[in-house]
């Protein structure tokens, strides 16, 4: 136990002392991006009674869901870490083996 030494307090980067001294925090600025689009999304969809609009933009709604996912995405980037899905992990040290399945009867003499 006495190899162990004291740590010091991680330092925090000065861009985010600033953002704490402006008193701006974009995860909750993000989120309520995300709650305002929804809003919009549901004015596009409904009317003022609740009714399902008969006509709305296709694009429009189109932009507004990809904005949404685009936020998601970086909100979910802030919990967990990405992982790269293409890499395998190659074990060194464990053989291959191949088998080949084929139609071949040995003929009878």
């Amino acid at each position: 136990m006495k190899f162990l030494r004291k740590r010091e307090p991680i330092k925090l980067p000065k861009s985010i002392e600033k953002l704490e001294a402006s008193g701006f925090d974009p995860i909750q600025e993000m989120v309520n991006l995300y709650d305002a689009i929804d809003a919009e999304i549901r004015h596009l969809l409904y009317d003022d009674f609740g009714e399902r609009r008969a006509k709305y933009s296709a694009i429009a709604y189109a932009q507004l869901v990809a904005q949404q996912q685009s936020i998601s995405n970086n909100l979910l980037r802030y919990g967990y870490a990405r992982v790269a899905e293409s890499v395998e992990p190659v074990v060194p040290g464990i053989p291959t083996i191949s088998i080949t399945l084929t139609d071949y009867t040995p003929k009878e003499k």
